[in-house]
Order: structure tokens, then C-alpha cells, then sequence
């Protein structure tokens, strides 16, 4: 996989996802995106997970994995006999590798991550959970992300999937209030968008190897500097600019589809200052 530097992602997860402190809880996550394009390590991964698939195919039991579904079954990634489908599973396993480089996922099967066929699911997730939270500080903070992640990948268009990790995986359940994780996987842009996201109470702080990579020393600067979202610079656009890139969102033409704002809003929210364009689309 190769790894795509978007200004923008940077920018939302040092803010927001980083240590991020939302009163009685810790937020931390990671936002990434990849190209679909298989390099070095990735590579020798796809020649493991075939040899393994042929060998399942011809014994109908693995030795090194018993969650191996047999060749030929259907699995949340599709028909395993499928090569797109064991295509897929190098890319998402790959793009957990790339994203957590301390661990190694390499033995990952297909029945360990789930189709989430309702974007509308996904996106009410992803809004309650982290996007509400945060935007009690953050006026219209939802609209803006929906628009930088519309600007890296085709949401609508993407097939969404998410690993079942156990509830004591350092890296997805440990000790966490709650956790998600989403791979927005885009076939046509060749393209998977990875977005993690994990509560943790004050009363029990992780430990440093299972907090965010992301940098969140300076969390307590970036917050005060963020109680104030300005509108009024720049256009929106992944790949280009500096560590504000998140802010150069404006809500002059957000995308908002029907399903990406609950119909029940937060009454709080109501009462922000935005554009009359933005309140339109909120109603919709």
C-alpha cells in the first residue's frame, strides 16, 4: 500500500484525535488514506495469503489458521475462490499493518472483518460518537468533515468493511469506552480511506503504547487556538497547504447527503452561527 499524504487528515487527527479531551473522556484515533497499489512487504503478503487459500482449498483445513473459511465459501470480503476478494484482504491487512507498524496482522482471515452494508449506519456512527462530541467546541465540524472526506474518496461509492477485533486487542478494544473502525474501500479510485476513533475515561488513562500515534503534546494549544473554527480562509482540497489545511474548508458548498446528518439533531447545534446556506442542508 502506498500512503497518501493528505494535508487535511493531518490536520483533523492532530486537532481532534490526538489525546483529544472531550471532559470526562480522552478521544484518539487515526485517519489515513492508501493507494491500492501493492509494494514490497504487500507483495509477499499476497503470495502468503494464495498459497494458504490453495492449501485450504485442498484440505478444507488450515493448520496455521482455523478461522480459514473453505475455498470456494462466501465471507464478509466475498467468495474466497474470488481473486478480488483475496485481493481485498492483502489491502486491508496491509493497510492495518501500515497504520500500526508495532503489530503484525498478517494472519488476519476474511471471517474477521464485517460488510457494513448501511452507509447511513456508518455515517450516524461516526457522527454520534465522535463528530457530536466534538463539535459542542467546534461549530459545524460535521459538515467539514464530511466535505475533506468527499474530497479524498467517493463515500457513497465505497464499500465499507470493519475488523472484529476482541474486546482485549491493545490496538482496537483494551480498556476503551468505546471504539469503531471503518476502511472506506473505493475499487475505481483504488483507494482506502481508514478512519479508527476510541474513548478512553480520565479515571483510566492508557498506557503510552496504546495511546494515538498522533502527536498530542501540544493537544491543550491546539484547543484553545479551536474554540473558534474560522470560515473565511482559503478552499477546500487535499494536498496542498500547512497544518490549518482543515480549516480552509468552507460552508459555501458542502456535500451533505440526505443520510449524513441524524434527523435528530443536537438542539446546541441549532444554535450555531452558520451560514443560512448551512442550516438549509441541515434541515434536509
Amino acid at each position: 500500500m502506498k500512503f497518501l499524504d493528505v494535508p487535511e487528515f493531518d490536520s483533523f487527527c492532530h486537532r481532534f484525535l490526538a489525546q483529544c479531551d472531550l471532559g470526562d473522556r480522552i478521544l484518539n484515533g487515526t485517519l489515513q488514506a492508501y493507494s491500492c497499489k501493492l509494494v514490497g512487504e504487500d507483495k509477499r503478503l499476497s503470495r502468503e495469503i494464495e498459497q494458504k487459500m490453495k492449501e485450504e482449498g485442498s484440505t478444507h483445513v488450515s493448520a496455521l489458521s482455523p478461522k480459514i473459511s473453505p475455498l470456494g465459501h462466501s465471507s464478509p470480503l466475498g467468495p474466497l475462490d474470488k481473486s478480488s476478494t483475496r485481493k481485498l484482504l492483502v489491502n486491508l491487512i496491509s493497510t492495518m499493518n501500515s497504520t500500526f507498524p508495532d503489530y503484525d496482522f498478517s494472519e488476519i482471515r476474511p471471517d474477521d472483518f464485517e460488510h457494513q452494508t448501511l452507509h447511513s449506519a456508518v455515517v450516524n456512527s461516526i457522527n454520534s460518537m465522535m463528530l457530536l462530541p466534538l463539535e459542542k467546541k467546534h461549530p459545524a465540524l460535521r459538515m467539514r468533515f464530511w466535505k475533506m472526506l468527499n474530497q479524498v474518496i467517493d463515500f457513497d461509492q465505497s464499500e465499507i468493511y470493519s475488523f472484529l477485533a476482541d474486546t482485549d486487542s491493545d490496538v482496537f478494544g483494551a480498556g476503551k469506552l468505546w471504539s469503531f473502525n471503518y476502511f472506506m474501500y473505493n475499487k475505481k479510485q483504488k483507494k482506502i480511506v481508514f478512519l479508527m476513533a476510541s474513548a478512553q475515561s480520565k479515571l483510566h488513562p492508557l498506557p503510552m503504547s496504546q495511546q494515538s500515534r498522533g502527536d498530542g503534546s501540544d493537544q491543550d494549544d491546539d484547543d484553545d487556538r479551536d474554540d473558534d473554527i474560522s470560515d473565511s480562509n482559503g478552499s477546500g482540497g487535499s494536498g496542498s497547504g500547512s497544518r490549518n489545511d482543515f480549516d480552509s474548508f468552507t460552508l459555501d458548498a458542502p456535500y451533505d447527503p440526505a443520510h449524513t446528518i441524524p434527523q435528530q439533531n443536537n438542539s446546541n447545534n441549532n444554535n450555531n452561527n452558520n451560514t443560512s446556506s448551512t442550516d438549509s442542508n441541515n434541515k434536509s
